[in-house]
């Protein structure tokens, strides 16, 4: 015979929604990037991280800072923009 048809009225039940755990602070000033790199340089990093107990980013991280370095960027704004004349700023008087 034939299976009635779902008119809807029956709902699947879905898996409830886990809370992620949230991420560290310093999560938010980082960034992920993919990069291609050899078998073997994929097994050395992965044998440091386990023997010192360290993250492959953080590893990777530090050898960053410490080997690329002959670049410098920097901003610097301007502060005139409140020093120059003809510009009032209105105090508020209470």
């Amino acid at each position: 015979m034939t299976q009635p048809a779902n008119d809807g009225s029956e709902s699947k039940s879905r898996k409830p929604r886990v809370a992620k755990a949230t991420k560290p602070q310093d999560a938010k000033s980082k960034t992920k990037i993919s990069a291609y790199i050899s078998l073997e340089s994929a097994r050395r990093l992965g044998i440091h991280a386990t023997m010192t107990d360290q993250d492959r980013s953080q590893i990777i991280d530090g050898l960053i800072r410490d080997h690329l370095r002959d670049w410098v960027v920097q901003y610097r704004p301007s502060t005139r923009g409140a020093e120059e004349p003809g510009v009032e700023v209105e105090s508020q008087a209470g």
